[in-house]
């Protein structure tokens, strides 16, 4: 038999430039952390992660890794971003965010256990024409590490891949 699907977009090409981290931090920018670092990791789909230490921030990259002014995602586009997160202590909250994208932007994703993998998957409907950045931003006091991270149209997280540019 078949079965008719209805409303879903599949994703295609990964948004972020330099999401496995292989060129270091390239494109990759902060706000209130230290310590930002591409990391060996090889669970990773690349082989790396990136680590930054939250003083209540946390990392983002504009569309196409500009470091300002780039052009705004399209209103009314679905977005997906999805990915690998740790942090070194229990109970903290890293908050994956479509930064001035509309109401309600971020989603907590909360580290229940220290140094265990938690996989994250955020999608979002673009209602603001001001949408350029995403950020990771997480609770202060804690190291956070990042892997196999992707950005992309449609509200189905796929499997981790380098931007074609990468």
């Amino acid at each position: 038999g078949s079965a008719k699907v209805n409303n879903i977009e599949i994703g295609g090409r990964n948004l972020f430039l330099n999401s496995g981290f292989t060129k270091g931090v390239n494109y990759w920018y902060r706000h209130n952390c230290s310590d930002l670092q591409a990391v060996a990791d090889s669970s990773a789909l690349s082989g790396y992660a990136v680590k930054f230490t939250s003083t209540g921030g946390g990392i983002y990259q504009r569309k196409g890794g500009a470091s300002n002014n780039p052009t705004n995602y399209p209103n009314g586009s679905v977005m997906t971003v999805s990915g690998y997160v740790k942090s070194s202590v229990a109970g903290k909250v890293l908050k994956p965010n479509f930064e001035n994208a509309g109401a309600n932007t971020s989603k907590n994703i909360t580290c229940t256990n220290a140094n265990t993998v938690n996989t994250f998957t955020h999608t979002y409907t673009i209602t603001s024409h001001g949408f350029i950045t995403i950020t990771f931003y997480g609770d202060s006091g804690a190291d956070y590490y990042l892997k196999d991270v992707i950005l992309e149209y449609g509200n189905k997280a796929s499997t981790w891949t380098p931007a074609p540019e990468d």
